[in-house]
C-alpha cells in the first residue's frame, strides 16, 4: 500500500523483496525440461498443459529453463505503518496511515479471433489467486 507519512519526506510503499544466492544451472535433459515446464504451467494455472497446444521444437529450442540450488535466501518486508519523525508524532496535527493497493483477478475476456463456439474452460473461469 501507499504509506502516508505525517511529513512528505517519509511517504513511502509498502514492498516486499527476496534476494536468493545460489547456482544456475540449464536443464538440459529434455524429459526434466518438459516436467519443469509442466510443473510450472499447472502452478500458474492447472491443467492449461492438456488444454493448449504444446510447444513445437522451435519454441522449445528457444527456451531455458534453469534450476537453482539454493545456498540462502533474505526476505526484506515492510509494513504499512508511517516512520514518522519523533517531532512529528508529538505535534501530530496531520492524518498518516495507509491506502491499500489490492489486485483482483477479473472475468477472463476472450480474444476476438477465438470463435464463439470454443468454450472458456472451467479452470480458467473460475480463476481465483490468493484472494
Amino acid at each position: 500500500g501507499l504509506v502516508i507519512a505525517r511529513s512528505l519526506f517519509n511517504h513511502s510503499m509498502a514492498y516486499r523483496s527476496v534476494v536468493i544466492f545460489g547456482t544456475a544451472d540449464e536443464i538440459s535433459d529434455e524429459q526434466e525440461r518438459d516436467h519443469a515446464l509442466r510443473v510450472i504451467t499447472s502452478h500458474i494455472i492447472p491443467e492449461r498443459w492438456e488444454e493448449a497446444r504444446t510447444p513445437s521444437p522451435s519454441e522449445l529450442k528457444a527456451t531455458r529453463v534453469l534450476k537453482v540450488s539454493i545456498d540462502s535466501a533474505s526476505v526484506k518486508e515492510s509494513g504499512c505503518e508511517p516512520d514518522d519523525d519523533k517531532s512529528d508524532l508529538e505535534e501530530n496535527s496531520y492524518w498518516a496511515g495507509c491506502i491499500p493497493i489490492t489486485r483482483v483477478f477479473g472475468e477472463p475476456i476472450p480474444d476476438p479471433q477465438t470463435p464463439p463456439v470454443v468454450p472458456c474452460p472451467k479452470n480458467i473461469s473460475s480463476y481465483t489467486r490468493g484472494a
